[in-house]
């Protein structure tokens, strides 16, 4: 919780103990915000890597597009 900026929204957690990584898809408000989401999880130290799987535009009747992305972090387990 502490990682995640207030313009970026986890929609799915998927830990594979197998692989000792998290899967997670989100949505951001932009680039920047996904970005800073990113460097938190990198500078927290909790993981041995953190890998952005993909990125597309979310495009929302009425409002601005947002960024939707999927991350995977190695070493979580």
């Amino acid at each position: 919780e502490k990682v995640v900026p207030g313009n970026v929204i986890i929609e799915k957690i998927e830990p594979n103990h197998r692989e000792k990584s998290i899967k997670l898809d989100g949505v951001a408000k932009g680039l920047n915000d996904m970005r800073r989401f990113l460097d938190r999880l990198i500078k927290s130290g909790d993981y041995d890597n953190v890998h952005l799987l993909s990125q597309s535009t979310l495009k929302v009747e009425g409002a601005e597009p947002l960024l939707k992305f999927s991350v995977v972090l190695l070493g979580a387990f």
